[in-house]
């Protein structure tokens, strides 16, 4: 049942406390039966827009995901587990990046050209670098989910994945930290410009012509920033 926005971080706070470990096809780790990524969620009622929510909170590192009809869109908060792409062929990453449950994602990416030399100020990026947060809003097919991330080893723990007393204090602490609602945010305190239109040019011309709609924009003073991706 879906809960209002003001209730959501207390009732995770409870389902963390009262949540005990399992071992199931839905929450294993392709890689290994000793490596577990549990993911609690609750349904949100009308909560804010992921991007907004996103703005509100400290916690780092964040991550934001966005398809292109923006049927589904992902703020993550915090780091459960990060994953360095050079630490592993591309065959073992994607088993590392792997979890049964379909709402449990990575986010990250490659770099272009793994053969050429790194920049300074993407050292830290390495080949690749991937993220599975902490915990997420997700909007999803018209429903919002709020959901934390546990990866912790059911066997003896390590550095790459803690116990699951570790896992559970850690998601708590970072729970503590988050802004203490999830409830829509109005378009006059908005932190982020509202998205007025969003165009997907699929070819050269179209691109081209709205690169040229742009520039008159900026030519006549109707725009004050653009972003160019």
């Amino acid at each position: 049942m879906a809960m209002p926005p003001s209730e959501v971080l207390q009732k995770m706070q409870q389902m963390l406390h009262a949540a005990t470990p399992s071992i199931s096809s839905e929450n294993v780790n392709s890689m290994s039966s000793q490596f577990c990524c549990t993911r609690l969620e609750i349904e949100v009622l009308a909560s804010a827009d992921p991007v907004h929510w996103l703005m509100q909170q400290h916690p780092l590192p964040r991550v934001y995901f966005s398809d292109q009809t923006r049927e589904l869109c992902i703020a993550g908060v915090g780091a459960t587990d990060i994953v360095h792409a050079s630490d592993y062929s591309e065959t073992a990453l994607w088993q590392r990046l792997t979890i049964s449950n379909l709402r449990a994602r990575y986010y990250g990416g490659l770099r272009f050209d793994k053969n050429r030399s790194c920049g300074e100020e993407w050292s830290c990026f390495g080949g690749g670098i991937f993220i599975l947060p902490q915990f997420d809003l997700q909007l999803c097919e018209g429903r919002c989910y709020f959901g934390c991330h546990l990866r912790w080893h059911a066997g003896s723990a390590d550095e790459v994945a803690p116990s699951w007393a570790s896992a559970v204090a850690s998601a708590l602490e970072v729970l503590s930290k988050l802004s203490d609602t999830l409830a829509p945010v109005r378009a006059p305190v908005q932190a982020l410009p509202a998205v007025l239109e969003v165009e997907h040019a699929l070819s050269h011309d179209a691109w081209e012509a709205a690169v040229g709609r742009v520039l008159d924009g900026v030519r006549d003073g109707s725009w004050s920033k653009v972003v160019l991706a």
